[in-house]
C-alpha cells in the first residue's frame, strides 16, 4: 500500500476481503507509471516546499466508518 512505501518492513494488509465482499471500489495509480515526468514534477514542487508557508496539508478523519 502507498502508506507503507517508506517503511523498512511493510505491514500486511488487513481486512482486504471486506473490500471484496462489500463490493467496495479501491482505486489508485502506480507511481512508477509517471517516472518519466518526475524531474518536471520536482521543478514544479520544490519551490513550494522551500516556502513552507505556501504548502499545507488537509486531513480528514472519519470515525466509525
Amino acid at each position: 500500500m502507498t502508506s507503507q512505501y517508506n517503511l523498512d518492513l511493510p505491514e500486511n494488509v488487513h481486512n482486504l476481503m471486506f473490500v471484496v465482499f462489500g463490493r467496495s471500489r479501491m482505486q489508485g495509480f502506480i507511481v512508477f507509471d509517471y517516472s518519466s515526468v518526475y524531474p518536471e514534477f520536482l521543478e514544479m514542487l520544490l519551490p513550494y516546499i522551500r516556502e513552507k508557508a505556501r504548502l499545507s496539508m488537509r486531513k480528514a478523519q472519519l470515525k466509525d466508518f
